[in-house]
Parts: structure tokens; sequence; C-alpha cells
């Protein structure tokens, strides 16, 4: 089953939101944020401009997650992008 572009936000949406609540994440929510970010990025379908800027921050965050040693300090590092990342689909999925 294909999901759509929202359905793709609103999961990453969610798996950000966890990780700024936990800030333990694991490497294979990381790889999902990568997946989630390419499939909207190679879709074309997404039209908000700050959104647009920031799939690649959001597909780096996901990159450098599978690879660091400590998951809760990068996620502590990123929690300011993680916060805009989170308001900026908040704004697109209203």
């Amino acid at each position: 089953m294909q999901i759509n572009t929202n359905h793709q936000l609103e999961l990453l949406h969610d798996i950000l939101d966890e990780h700024l609540s936990e800030a333990d994440c694991n490497i294979t929510e990381y790889s999902q944020i990568k997946r989630l970010v390419q499939s909207m990025i190679s879709k074309n379908k997404v039209t908000n401009e700050n959104l647009l800027q920031q799939l690649p921050e959001m597909y780096h965050y996901g990159w450098q997650g599978e690879r660091v040693q400590n998951t809760e300090e990068h996620t502590i590092t990123n929690q300011q992008n993680i916060e805009v990342w989170l308001e900026t689909i908040n704004q697109v999925l209203r």
C-alpha cells in the first residue's frame, strides 16, 4: 500500500515528536526518516517552500543518526531543528 504525502508527513511528524519526547532513538527510526524524506522529494509533490528547504536537513539528521555513537546526544543537539521541522510540518498539514 502506497501512502500519500500527507500520510508521510504525519508519520515523519510522529517520529520526530517521539525523538523530542524520548531523546533516545534507534537506528531504524533514523532510516525511516531518510526513506520518508527521499520518497517525498522524489515524488515532487511538496509545494511548501519552507518544507522543501528543510527536507534535506531532516534527511541529514537521519543519515547522521544512523552513524552516531550516542543517539540521545544527537537528538538533544538537534532539538531546536526538530522543533522547527515539527512546526513546519504542522503548518503544511493544516
